[in-house]
């Protein structure tokens, strides 16, 4: 069926695809005309050879040719072959149903075909509850299009049995709390679409503090150096009297020392002296 001809004034478009869905648009259309234009259609009008003068008829004559007009403007030109030869609109509403809805035998076959569909859908793992919903929709859609009756409830408990193992939390809340037999589809999807929202919020979570951890976690290297660097400083802070230090001056390369005093709350230049200079650890050696 056609995306086009959506608009409330243009009759809904057929192609020959998917007539369930454009029957019951077309349908709604016909009404929207006018009850009486839909009635003619659904009670049949046998078309007089020529225009009727009365009042009533001419008026019946309007709806059928209302009717008529409305439908064949909705059809694709592959489709108005087919039913170009009917005279009213009746004729032309049934030859399109038996050519595209087929008769109560090919209907049986599609119904059980669609009921098999249905019966086999499984939600997968990586598949969101909006688009899982959307495949259910469809397919039951196809099944009433059929003029073949399914409860709500029993789409609910489809849906219910269908979900992968990460619902099964939420699925043993809603046996419990609510009534299956009363639960319609609309609520359940509401419910699994909250509940969707709130764990994928908490796994986006966990996975910026994974992602945050792992853009600071230190290397081997780096966790030696911030050992090293924890005990120096602790054992800077546990001396309370002045002490020497040699304070080591590095030019390309050589080292040449020179002694100085040094006091403990001069704390931020040993500890420089001890991180940043390669021999920084013989001046935590030296001091008296």
């Amino acid at each position: 069926m056609d995306r086009e001809g959506s608009s409330a004034s243009k009759a809904p478009l057929f192609d020959g695809t998917d007539y369930a869905f454009w029957k019951v648009r077309m349908q709604t259309y016909l009404i929207f005309l006018g009850v009486d234009v839909w009635t003619v259609v659904f009670n049949g009008y046998i078309v007089p050879q020529s225009i009727p003068i009365d009042h009533d008829g001419k008026k019946e004559y309007e709806n059928d040719t209302k009717a008529k007009h409305a439908i064949l403007c909705g059809l694709s030109k592959d489709v108005f072959v087919k039913i170009m030869h009917c005279r009213s609109s009746k004729q032309v509403w049934d030859k399109l149903k038996n050519s595209y809805h087929g008769n109560d035998k090919v209907k049986q076959a599609k119904i059980q075909t669609l009921r098999a569909k249905f019966e086999g859908m499984k939600m997968s793992d990586e598949e969101r509850v909006a688009d899982y919903f959307l495949r259910v929709d469809e397919i039951v859609n196809a099944i009433r299009g059929l003029e073949e009756d399914i409860e709500d409830k029993d789409v609910a408990k489809k849906v219910l049995r269908s979900l992968p193992s990460r619902y099964d939390s939420k699925l043993s809340a809603i046996k419990e709390l609510k009534d299956l037999n009363t639960l319609t589809v609309d609520d359940l999807h509401g419910t699994l679409i909250a509940y969707e929202m709130r764990t994928c919020g908490e796994e986006i979570v966990h996975r910026k503090i994974g992602h945050f951890a792992a853009n600071f976690a230190l290397d081997d290297s780096d966790k030696e150096n911030s050992e090293s660097f924890t005990k120096q400083r602790t054992f800077i802070k546990k001396k309370k009297i002045p002490f020497k230090a040699k304070k080591s001056l590095y030019a390309k390369g050589d080292v040449t020392n020179n002694n100085s005093e040094v006091s403990v709350d001069d704390e931020s230049k040993v500890l420089f002296m001890t991180t940043e200079c390669p021999a920084g650890n013989q001046v935590l050696d030296d001091v008296v």
